[in-house]
């Protein structure tokens, strides 16, 4: 009887000592990693999202469950409605020793953003199903979704011009590293461009003569302010049909190797101002643009009219300026008229509302009028 109650003390001892220790043996060895297939992606895309769970322990895990959530905007197999902000997802699996479990799923985002994932909460037991732990394995998965890019007629009706002139200026230079030919040399003639052989063969003084190139800067100027007042609130439709039109033209602007710039009165980041992306292109700055794009939410910096005249102030005078603007002022006019006056060439891609209400005071500026139901297909 003795030898009995010794066993059973002791396993007991054994039973609450494997407990104790348990968790500090198995816990610490959990870990979980989520992966997207890219850093960013445009709206409609399908992106691989891929999930790891695992155990470096020697001691395997019988039942582990897994939840977090996700984003609204986020279309996923084995997501669950959980209000209007988010979607709730939950799994439950086992694990072995030194194993790793896999999750892949095709997932589609429906509204641009920013998206920063939370850090996924686990639930577990002991082997004896004693004692119940839980906790958080940090995650720091984020990705960046792209307005999407429509062709151009989609956005605007027709692509016409409804007021202004339709010529657009081309800003010519010499291209020093094109040389065509040669001509006579005039005392404007910088010593350097004298072609020395073509003046050995005619016997007269000689220069280079070289091609032309087109140099413009196109800088979008995007009014995140939809509404005459800005207690009247947002709307949300034409918020994202004028980015998507700033994306639009962005990526065009990208293929044709134009040089492009962004300025918003809308702060991407909270306690920061405006947007102010000078002109540039290549791949690196398209991103830059894209990122900027990505965040802006309907939220306001300054007046829109600073914005103008801060971009007439600190660009050169053949910089194409393209005004995305739902909401049109006498003020944000009147700046308008300054930069014209001061050489520059303005664009201004605005709602047919607008452009009725303010007929006679856009007659010499070049108007595009967007489409009421693009932003509905």
């Amino acid at each position: 009887m003795g030898i009995f109650i010794g066993v059973a003390v002791g396993a007991m001892a054994m039973m609450l000592i494997y407990l104790n220790l348990w968790p500090k043996w198995v816990l610490p060895k959990i870990y979980f990693d989520r992966q997207f297939s890219t850093e960013n992606c445009y709206v409609g895309d399908h992106v691989d999202f891929e999930w790891k769970m695992g155990n470096r322990g020697k001691l395997p895990i019988s039942w582990i469950r897994i939840e977090t959530e996700l984003p609204s905007a986020v279309e996923l197999d084995g997501g669950s409605s959980h209000g209007d902000q988010w979607i709730e997802f939950k799994s439950i699996m086992a694990l072995g020793p030194t194993s790793e479990y896999k999750l892949k799923y095709d997932c589609c985002f429906t509204h641009r953003g920013y998206y920063l994932f939370s850090d996924v909460r686990y639930e577990t037991t002991d082997h004896l199903g004693q004692r119940h732990y839980s906790g958080n394995l940090p995650d720091k998965s984020h990705i960046f979704v792209y307005p999407k890019l429509r062709p151009v007629h989609e956005l605007i009706e027709d692509s016409q011009v409804y007021n202004g002139n339709r010529e657009v200026k081309r800003w010519v230079v010499d291209d020093p590293l094109i040389a065509i030919g040669s001509r006579e040399y005039t005392s404007t003639d910088p010593m350097k461009y004298v072609d020395w052989n073509a003046t050995a063969k005619v016997g007269k003084m000689q220069v280079k003569k070289f091609s032309y190139s087109t140099e413009r800067a196109t800088m979008f100027l995007l009014n995140a302010q939809t509404k005459d007042y800005f207690w009247e609130g947002t709307e949300h439709d034409l918020m994202e049909q004028m980015v998507e039109t700033v994306a639009t033209y962005v990526s065009v602007n990208e293929k044709e190797m134009e040089s492009y710039g962004l300025s918003s009165n809308c702060p991407v980041q909270e306690g920061a101002g405006g947007v102010m992306i000078q002109p540039a292109r290549g791949r690196k700055h398209y991103h830059r643009v894209f990122r900027a794009l990505t965040q802006m939410t309907h939220f306001t910096y300054c007046q829109f009219e600073d914005v103008v005249q801060y971009n007439i102030k600190h660009n050169p005078t053949h910089t194409r300026m393209v005004v995305v603007s739902g909401v049109i002022n006498e003020s944000i006019l009147e700046s308008i008229r300054i930069g014209m006056r001061k050489g520059f060439e303005f664009e201004l891609i605005t709602t047919k509302k607008m452009l009725l209400e303010w007929k006679d005071a856009l007659s010499e500026i070049r108007t595009y009028v967007l489409k009421e139901a693009a932003c509905e297909q």
